[in-house]
């Protein structure tokens, strides 16, 4: 019986190695290809945000402040252009109504030769900072229409050299 089990887990462990082994026939995958800079996207982190909850009350002199990193597969040297997308979520029925961020009108743009090198990431940065004023011009968009539920929110997209646009939303 003890020759048994040790045959049988030895079987067991045979099986589950052949099991593992990929046939690279029916799963090519050619991994220099998919690590090519064109294969690849880019991403910006945020480094530092200041100013994500505003006071209705106070809503002109409100501040929204990042600081954003970017990498891709050579260290942030891909990203060409940073563009910023402004909208609005009204949350109440009687005011302004909702003005999505992806309408097509760029914010803000950085190019590539704005952005400054972190010295201990090596990685390209900028900062930049939105008013709460700002936004409501940009929107057209009157203070005493902004109510407590209301939310600006702000897009980014990332543009490489590859040409390809990434990016996330993020909500003040």
């Amino acid at each position: 019986m003890k020759y048994f089990k040790y045959t049988m887990y030895a079987a067991l462990l045979f099986l589950v190695g052949v099991a593992c082994e990929v046939n690279s026939e029916k799963f090519p995958v050619d991994f220099e290809k998919m690590t090519e800079p064109e294969n690849t996207g880019a991403f910006a982190r945020v480094v530092q945000s200041q100013g994500g909850v505003w006071n209705v009350v106070e809503l002109g002199s409100q501040e929204y402040s990042v600081t954003l990193e970017f990498d891709d597969a050579q260290d942030g040297a891909q990203v060409e252009t940073l563009s910023f997308y402004v909208g609005y979520s009204d949350n109440a029925a009687e005011a302004v109504g909702d003005i999505p961020a992806d309408s097509g009108a760029v914010f803000r743009t950085f190019e590539s030769s704005d952005f400054t090198t972190n010295e201990e990431s090596g990685l390209p940065r900028v900062s930049t900072t939105f008013t709460s004023q700002e936004l409501m011009d940009e929107l057209g968009i009157d203070p005493s229409d902004v109510g407590i539920n209301a939310a600006f929110t702000l897009r980014w997209q990332i543009t490489t050299s590859t040409g390809k646009s990434l990016g996330p939303i993020i909500v003040v």
